[in-house]
């Protein structure tokens, strides 16, 4: 019983972890895009795709 208890921990510390990460490139790239820079390039540094970058409009 412990034993599933603590993979669900696990798991759901792991996928917080993911979020706050994505949500950090996402502030990133939004801070980035205000200050004009290029979306090509600011897909190289965060890692988000073109359009997650557009969407930010």
């Amino acid at each position: 019983m412990n034993t599933v208890r603590n993979e669900g921990i696990t798991e759901g510390k792991a996928a917080g972890i993911i979020e706050g990460k994505k949500a950090k490139s996402l502030e990133i790239a939004k801070k980035m895009f205000e200050m004009k820079s290029d979306i090509e390039f600011i897909t190289e540094v965060t890692g988000l795709t073109k359009s997650e970058i557009e969407n930010l409009k």
